[in-house]
């Protein structure tokens, strides 16, 4: 039986779940998931969001801001020195990330009082 994911350890220490697709290259992330293995993490990230754990789906936080312009990097400081920039121009959009994953862990916290 071939396994859906495999864990790895990546050079600056964090653990990330690596999905092999069918074309055989390595993805971070839900999107990078076999269409038939997406619909088990997103049960799983809600299972585990119930719980006030937050799965961050695209991968890492240098992936939050993609969308804007700011691509992921290995260079931990230029990154949030772009991100940080960024921020202040930024209007929420809930079907954009940071703001899906944000609205989600606040929407926990208010459920369970915790403002």
């Amino acid at each position: 039986m071939r396994p859906l994911c495999r864990v790895e350890s990546a050079e600056d220490r964090r653990v990330r779940i690596v999905a092999l697709t069918p074309r055989g290259k390595d993805l971070i992330g839900a999107e990078a998931l076999r269409p038939e293995v997406r619909p088990q993490f997103d049960l799983l990230s809600a299972v585990c969001a119930s719980k006030g754990l937050f799965i961050n789906p695209v991968g890492g936080l240098e992936s939050m801001l993609v969308e804007y312009g700011i691509e992921p990097t290995t260079d931990k400081k230029g990154w949030i020195v772009q991100a940080l920039q960024l921020l202040p121009g930024l209007t929420v959009d809930d079907k954009k990330h940071p703001w899906k994953f944000l609205i989600a862990i606040h929407a926990y916290l208010r459920l369970h009082g915790r403002n």
